[in-house]
C-alpha cells in the first residue's frame, strides 16, 4: 500500500503525463476497489474460510502484479493495463488485510494486544521500505512501482504458504 502511495503520483503525472487535475480520480478508482473487495470480502466469510480468501487474494494479486511487471519490462505496459493491474492488486488487499490479521491474532488470547501492537509496528516499517524503495528509485518507466510491488506480493504469498503450513502442523 506505501509503495503504491508514494509512486503512483510520480508514475501517472511524470510518465504517464495524466493531467494532475485527474490524478485524484485514478487515485480513488484504485481506493475504491480496495474498499469494494474488503466489503466483499466480509460478506464472503459466511461462506468461506479466512484461510481460503486469503489464499486465493494472494494468488491473484501475484498474477496481477507480475503481469504488470511482465508488461513492463517489455514496454508494453500502458495506461489502461497499469490501471486494470493497479486494482486488481488493490482489490486483492482488500482481501489480504483483514483476513490475515484475523488469522494472525486469532490465538493470541491473553497476548492479543501486543501482537495487535507488534503487527501494526512490522506493518508499518515494510510500508515505509517498500515506500522508501519506490521513492529512491529513480526511472522513466513504473518498474520501480511494479517492481516494488511485485516483490511485497511475492513476500506475501511466500508468509501466507509458511503460515498455512504451521496452522496445519497445530
Amino acid at each position: 500500500m506505501f509503495a503504491y502511495i508514494s509512486g503512483s503520483a510520480r508514475v501517472f503525472i511524470s510518465i504517464y503525463e495524466v493531467d494532475p487535475s485527474y490524478f485524484g480520480l485514478l487515485f480513488g478508482l484504485n481506493a475504491g476497489s480496495f474498499i469494494l473487495a474488503a466489503q466483499v470480502s466480509a460478506r464472503l466469510l459466511n461462506r468461506f474460510s479466512p484461510d481460503t480468501l486469503l489464499k486465493w487474494a494472494q494468488h491473484i494479486q501475484l498474477l496481477f502484479i507480475l503481469s504488470a511487471l511482465t508488461l513492463t519490462l517489455s514496454h508494453q505496459l500502458g495506461l489502461a493495463s497499469l490501471m486494470i493491474c493497479l486494482m486488481g492488486f488493490m482489490a486483492c488487499q482488500g482481501f489480504i488485510g483483514p483476513n490475515s490479521a484475523a488469522l494472525a491474532l486469532a490465538e493470541q488470547g491473553r497476548r492479543l494486544g501486543v501482537a495487535s501492537a507488534l503487527m501494526g509496528t512490522i506493518q508499518m516499517l515494510c510500508g515505509a521500505a517498500a515506500g522508501l524503495a519506490v521513492s529512491a528509485w529513480h526511472s522513466t518507466t513504473p518498474l520501480p512501482l511494479t517492481a516494488v510491488l511485485a516483490g511485497c506480493a511475492c513476500l506475501s504469498w511466500l508468509s501466507g504458504r509458511i503460515a498455512q503450513q504451521n496452522r496445519a502442523k497445530a
